[in-house]
């Protein structure tokens, strides 16, 4: 809202910013671990997208916009190679028997670009994984696999890492 305001006075849409000297609210950080039963329980009740979206997510660790995002051309003999939206790094999730899997089926069912896709063959809109994510009424959130792909892959994705890390480092004021 602050930035909103301060591009206001910018182009002399308004003289002062009432946001500012606003303290923000504090957030504390998620730590919902989704059980193995959970997870079989709400794999069970979704529809089949929306079950193989949620065991993508599992077994890659992607977030969701990634995995959304996940076209043809980035399935490669290595694995599944996705550009990160939010740091734009570079990533290969190699291919574990369960992802070939999965990913086959994915490819069989629709002649779509994308590789998940909803029942009509168009990639996932985040609304509609929320509303899909609703509908299951559980109580995790779709973030929350990327932890439980972490913590339940062998020799681990790396991701709880940069967590741990985020919570260790303090603002510079």
């Amino acid at each position: 809202m602050s930035s909103v305001f301060n591009h206001g006075m910018r182009i002399r849409a308004c003289n002062v910013n009432p946001c500012y000297g606003v303290r923000r609210n504090t957030e504390k950080p998620r730590m919902r671990a989704v059980t193995n039963k959970e997870m079989r329980q709400a794999l069970r009740s979704a529809h089949v997208s929306l079950r193989r979206l949620l065991w993508a997510a599992y077994l890659t660790g992607f977030r969701q916009k990634d995995l959304r995002s996940i076209k043809r051309d980035q399935i490669t003999v290595d694995g599944i190679k996705v550009w990160q939206s939010k740091d734009g790094k570079h990533e290969i999730r190699q291919w574990t028997d369960s992802l070939r899997k999965l990913v086959r089926k994915e490819l069989e069912r629709s002649n779509s670009d994308w590789v998940f896709t909803n029942r009509s063959g168009k990639p996932w809109s985040m609304s509609a994984i929320q509303s899909a994510m609703r509908r299951l009424d559980v109580s995790w959130t779709f973030h929350d696999l990327r932890a439980k792909a972490d913590s339940d892959h062998e020799t681990g994705l790396g991701l709880m890492r940069r967590y741990n890390r985020a919570r260790r480092l303090r603002a510079v004021k």
